[in-house]
């Protein structure tokens, strides 16, 4: 004849409202850090936008070089895939 022998810490690792107190406590976690992250993202913004309005030819001296990098990147990436032969056009070029 077997006994089993169950001690108090055994049972509270299996009791199922340990878990749901431990998933609570994940929410609320995940929750105070969005709360956080979104704060900081509001005070970024808000720093962005008051250096913006301080500084306004810096704003548009940066917005002008950045589309014009793009512009240009776009215009590259467009011209090499075009100037590129297709693979039925090649058999052209073994001649």
């Amino acid at each position: 004849m077997t006994t089993s022998t169950m001690h108090v810490t055994d049972t509270a690792c299996c009791e199922p409202w340990t878990s749901f107190e431990r998933m609570g406590r994940s929410v609320q976690q995940m929750k105070r850090t969005f709360e956080e992250g979104k704060d900081g993202a509001e005070r970024l913004m808000g720093r962005t936008r008051q250096e913006m309005q301080a500084h306004p030819m810096r704003t548009l001296a940066i917005a002008a070089a950045a589309g014009t990098a793009l512009g240009c990147l776009t215009g590259f990436m467009l011209g090499w895939r075009s100037s590129k032969p297709e693979k039925s056009e090649t058999w052209l070029l073994e001649m």
